[in-house]
């Protein structure tokens, strides 16, 4: 993590927002909670997990698509969902619409 010194201009700040550091840190931060689940749609559960998979190697962030029993928002149930009767959290549903193909044969994703 870097540190700023000095004062900050409106085009460094907009630069800050969008750095990969930043980005994994608050990501990470947001689906540690439960709760925060009911507020991540699927769509952008896909553009994480993305994000996590094009990283820079230089940067060495925690992928929370590798363990997501750590990273419990992803394990937020989902009800009066009309895909059957197995997805039931954010994480199976993802992995779903990924991978049917390897979800019906029983196989992980």
């Amino acid at each position: 993590m870097s540190t700023i010194i000095g004062k900050v201009t409106g085009d460094q700040t907009a630069q800050l927002m969008w750095e990969d550091s930043l980005i994994d840190k608050e990501s990470r931060r947001f689906l540690k909670r439960k709760e925060n689940g009911k507020f991540l749609p699927i769509d952008i559960v896909a553009h994480l997990e993305f994000f996590y998979n094009t990283l820079l190697m230089s940067h060495e962030g925690v992928n929370p698509f590798k363990r997501p029993q750590i990273y419990e928002a992803l394990n937020f149930p989902i009800f009066n969902v009309k895909l059957g009767t197995a997805p039931k959290t954010l994480m199976d549903i993802h992995r779903q619409l990924l991978y049917p193909i390897l979800i019906e044969n029983g196989e992980e994703g």
